[in-house]
């Protein structure tokens, strides 16, 4: 499963952070389905996507360093429809 999902662009230069609202049993479910640990969160454009964060529980999450503007952040899983796991991505400054 290599494909990433979604076109989150940052408006500005800063720092992705992603959220991800589930219960601890819907997190637990949609791993399951897919057969993997984590979602995983990169940056970077189709096909040259790079991993910053794995996350296999509901919560925030900053991304380790700050993005240039334009940048797109994805998810690494396959459709999130049809799961009680909701992910957003927000842009904090890039201080």
């Amino acid at each position: 499963m290599d494909v990433f999902h979604g076109d989150w662009r940052a408006p500005k230069a800063s720092r992705p952070i992603v959220t991800v609202d589930a219960t601890e049993d819907a997190m637990k479910q949609l791993l399951a389905a897919f057969g993997i640990p984590s979602l995983d969160f990169a940056i970077g454009e189709a096909g040259q996507e790079q991993v910053m964060i794995q996350v296999s529980t509901a919560g925030s999450f900053p991304f380790p360093r700050v993005v240039v503007s334009g940048t797109r952040v994805s998810v690494r899983a396959a459709d999130l429809s049809g799961h009680d796991v909701q992910v957003r991505v927000s842009w904090s400054d890039a201080l």
